[in-house]
This record gives structure tokens, C-alpha cells and sequence, in this order.
């Protein structure tokens, strides 16, 4: 393998609807490739197939993720100052749509001997408060922080297990 990290096809689906289509790229070890994007364009989907992540409601349907054996860490960011532009609305609120985010995981991936690979992740993500209403009343849903760790293991080239383990921490 001459890439790092080698991405072919990737597709992650909501239902009938593509969230993310035909995405291929490569990163050499030692470099880096920065995802730049409008707010829904699929930058953290990206981010969290790598990591074998959907979020809910979601799956990845196609494609292949291939990062190397090393530990690596996964880091994002988003500042979003989204603001509504329908006057139908008392305010310029967007719906649970919070001003900061991010998330930070570690992971490792390693082959075994019977051609299939182990994984180990774990990390936190952290949603800032968002607006609960689209009135003036200016309920907001509170920040929250999640804990996330899993293991995976090849049973055999097309088989794997996973365990894994979800907090919320509010």
C-alpha cells in the first residue's frame, strides 16, 4: 500500500438519499488533507467513515476505507453561524443547529495474520446549545459531550464484529 490512508467509492446513504457519492482520495503518511466545505456538505460523514462511524439513521453503502496500521488521531471542528431567511418565522433561529462542535478520537488498525484486520477507537464529541423553537421565546437545547469507544475484529475477509459503547454526558 503506497497511501496512508486510501478511500475508493465511498457512499453513506439516509435511506434513498445519498449523503456522500463516489468519494475517492488518498493521503501519504506525514500528509495531510484538509476537507473544505458549506455547513451539510459532508466533511464530518467523510471524517467519520474513515472511522467506520454513521451517524443515526445513516450507513455507509459502498466504497472501501483502508488506513494503515498506526495509531492516528481524528480532530473537527465546525463554527457554523447559520441564520434562517424565511420571514414566516419570528426569528433568524436554525433548528438544532448549534454554533460550535467538534470531536477528537484516537484509532488504531492492525492486521492479523489471517488476512483481517482489529481496530480500536475511542474519543469524544462535543454539540454546543442550539435553538429549540423558531419563536422568540429563546428556548435553547443545552451543550452536551458524548464518549464513544469500539472494537472491531475481521471474523474473516467479508465477516466483522463490533462492540461498541455510546455516553452522552450532560
Amino acid at each position: 500500500m503506497n497511501s496512508h490512508v486510501e478511500v475508493r467509492g465511498l457512499c453513506v446513504t439516509a435511506g434513498a438519499t445519498s449523503i456522500v457519492a463516489d468519494v475517492d482520495f488518498s493521503i501519504p503518511r506525514g500528509g495531510v488533507l484538509a476537507l473544505i466545505g458549506e455547513s451539510g456538505s459532508g466533511k464530518t460523514t467523510i471524517a467519520m467513515a474513515l472511522m467506520g462511524y454513521a451517524r443515526l439513521g445513516c450507513c455507509i453503502a459502498g466504497g472501501s476505507v483502508r488506513v494503515g496500521e498506526a495509531w492516528q488521531v481524528v480532530a473537527n471542528y465546525a463554527w457554523t453561524d447559520a441564520k434562517a431567511d424565511d420571514k414566516a418565522f419570528a426569528t433568524d433561529n436554525v433548528l438544532n443547529v448549534p454554533e460550535h462542535s467538534g470531536s477528537l478520537f484516537v484509532v488504531g488498525r492492525f492486521a492479523t495474520t489471517h488476512g483481517t484486520d482489529w481496530s480500536m477507537t475511542a474519543g469524544a464529541a462535543y454539540v454546543g446549545d442550539r435553538a429549540a423553537t423558531l419563536t422568540t421565546d429563546g428556548v435553547r437545547l443545552p451543550a452536551y459531550w458524548k464518549a464513544k469507544a469500539a472494537v472491531e475484529y475481521g471474523l474473516t475477509p467479508q465477516v466483522t464484529a463490533r462492540v461498541e459503547v455510546d455516553n452522552l454526558l450532560d
